[in-house]
């Protein structure tokens, strides 16, 4: 059987398209840029959250050995109440014969509460096999989005997050983690919390960027207003950046402050430490 995995060319899907490679697993990428990013060892098809009409391509994929779907990884919209785009694609799913789901989502996320946590509802109530993966904050978005840019050319983190410990992970490790569990033939049937080996602040942060690129990292702490200016200047929309400027007071209040092993628990692998994960990616922050 076949994986289906959306949000296709994301931080997290786009390293479990790879893991599938690698282990000669077929899947089918769904992405907005669909034929456009689609080969013959990366096959991918038109998907777009927004447009229904869209949802029913993957099933319609012929793959070479006649396989089926049969499991998702599942990556929402970034719409304010994703449910309403997500429920019509999980049934059609169930309809064409989805046996799994591994939901990626926030981690302060609940089941039944508002956004991704009515969606998870929905799959605890498909009678199909589902796990959520409720993800801490990324390593890998100081690389992107507003904090690249910064870092790169003014040495400055710019954040809401004041004195709050956020246990940052890795994509990989996220990636590494659903991955095994779209694999693994014992059903989960739960929720993990992926969270890395360590409660950081940002200030914590800045100094270890300093400490591994070799050049003096400055977090600036900014209001939650400022924080959402910044976002919607980076071209964020503006509900999104109000919302992420919300869960930043939050971690400041400390929403995040989490402290677990689910990553090694699930897979047998402590995940990355943030010096690791910057002493890989030190080029990036090359000016």
């Amino acid at each position: 059987m076949a994986i289906l995995i959306t949000g296709g060319t994301g931080k997290t899907a786009s390293r479990i398209a790879k893991y599938c490679l690698d282990s000669k697993i077929p899947f089918l990428v769904a992405s907005r840029k669909g034929q456009s990013i689609s080969s013959e060892s990366y096959p991918a098809v038109d998907f777009d959250w927004t447009n229904s009409a869209t949802f029913r391509n993957p099933f319609q994929y012929k793959f070479p050995n006649g396989e089926g779907i049969d499991k998702v990884y599942l990556v929402g919209p970034d719409t304010a109440d994703p449910i309403s785009e997500m429920a019509p694609f999980i049934d059609l799913a169930k309809e064409q014969g989805v046996k799994k789901f591994i939901y990626f989502i926030g981690s302060s996320a609940e089941l039944g509460g508002h956004y991704v946590g009515k969606v998870w509802k929905k799959l605890a109530e498909s009678e199909i096999e589902y796990t959520v993966l409720r993800a801490t904050w990324l390593m890998d978005n100081f690389l992107s989005w507003q904090h690249g840019a910064t870092i790169k050319n003014e040495n400055k983190i710019y954040s809401a997050c004041g004195d709050g410990q956020i246990p940052f992970i890795s994509a990989n490790d996220i990636a590494r983690m659903g991955f095994f569990l779209l694999t693994d033939p014992k059903p989960h049937e739960t929720n993990y919390r992926v969270l890395g080996p360590e409660p950081l602040t940002f200030d914590q942060v800045a100094e270890k960027l300093s400490q591994g690129i070799g050049r003096t990292i400055q977090h600036v702490k900014i209001s939650e207003q400022e924080s959402c200016e910044r976002l919607v200047n980076f071209g964020m929309s503006e509900y999104l950046s109000r919302f992420l400027a919300k869960i930043e007071v939050g971690t400041a209040n400390g929403a995040e402050n989490f402290i677990g092993n689910d990553v090694e628990k699930v897979t047998g692998k402590a995940p990355e430490t943030f010096e690791a994960w910057v002493a890989d990616n030190k080029g990036a922050f090359e000016k």
